[in-house]
């Protein structure tokens, strides 16, 4: 059970980072052309924030035995 709770604390922390400094990590990172090309402009920052949200969610599903 404890390393349920820590990958979920992990995951939790590390989504939150990908939220909060989406700009940075873009800036940093490069925009993907690809996503750019078939989602539309602007569409990196969106797509990087629905993977952050995504690592919280398995996360919060791995603590209560989903995965």
């Amino acid at each position: 059970m404890f390393t349920k709770i820590l990958i979920f604390i992990v995951s939790l922390v590390i989504g939150y980072l990908g939220l909060r400094y989406n700009y940075w990590v873009v800036k940093t990172v490069g925009k993907s052309q690809w996503i750019e090309n078939k989602l539309g402009v602007g569409m990196t920052f969106g797509v990087y924030q629905l993977i952050a949200i995504a690592i919280i969610l398995f996360g919060f599903a791995h603590l209560i035995g989903i995965i």
